[in-house]
């Protein structure tokens, strides 16, 4: 049991003396998951050969260029910096690995769509990217970010559909919401749900990596599937003692 100090149906400025009592596992559903201790960089693949090796699950944001995947995982991990924000979109061509609490990993993907990349760029991007969401078994879900503004673009929408129809778990998560009044972040809203309507979706979550809206939920969501999610890592055969030849 936790307790709540109260003194009458008026704060006043002193300690009130009264308490109340109310059960622990409300208090716990009151508090948001808290933000990792350690966070690091793991590693940044421009390969599939080079990826991390371990039972980590993993979480990978997507979204298109420039839409705030960087500010955002910075945010969550409370590390300005930690992330690398380019500033030419579509530049960032590696997947790079953030280890949280050498739990699980955090997976920031090339931003995707950016019209000025060359095709041959945007063509190393797909050998890369989609393999990676194909084979890999660490990977637990995708956060996949929607700028609140603009609402989800076409190209949104495609990467919705093969998510969908690859049975990958992902959350639809709207960013930069801090630049919206309340009436025009609701009407975005309704036009979001209205576009993934037939991906099931009725919940999605928006955030803010100036204010920290929406960071708890996003937590609350990752902790979710990373702690279902069991990755069975090939073991090497047992040692055994003799003679070397």
């Amino acid at each position: 049991w936790k307790t709540l100090s109260k003194k009458k149906k008026k704060w006043s400025g002193n300690r009130p003396s009264g308490q109340i009592f109310l059960p622990t596992d409300l208090v716990r559903r009151c508090i948001p998951p808290m933000p990792p201790t350690r966070a690091k960089h793991a590693a940044t693949v421009g390969d599939l050969r080079q990826l991390p090796i371990g039972p980590q699950p993993e979480i990978a944001f997507t979204g298109r260029s420039n839409v705030g995947k960087s500010s955002l995982i910075n945010s969550l991990l409370r590390q300005p910096g930690l992330a690398r924000t380019s500033r030419t979109p579509g530049k960032t061509r590696q997947i790079v690995f953030f280890a949280v609490d050498n739990l699980f990993h955090l997976v920031d993907l090339p931003g995707y769509g950016y019209a000025r990349a060359p095709e041959a760029l945007r063509a190393d991007w797909q050998g890369l990217i989609e393999p990676y969401l194909a084979e890999r078994d660490q990977l637990a879900g995708l956060v996949a970010l929607v700028d609140a503004r603009n609402g989800p673009t076409e190209l949104d929408l495609v990467m919705f559909e093969w998510l969908t129809s690859a049975d990958l778990p992902f959350v639809i998560v709207m960013t930069k919401c801090d630049k919206l009044s309340n009436n025009q972040l609701a009407s975005k809203r309704r036009q979001t749900e209205k576009a993934v309507d037939s991906f099931g979706y009725d919940d999605i979550l928006t955030t803010s990596s100036k204010s920290g809206r929406g960071l708890s939920h996003v937590w609350e969501w990752m902790h979710r599937l990373t702690g279902d999610h069991e990755v069975e890592v090939a073991q090497p055969p047992p040692f055994k003692r003799g003679k070397i030849k």
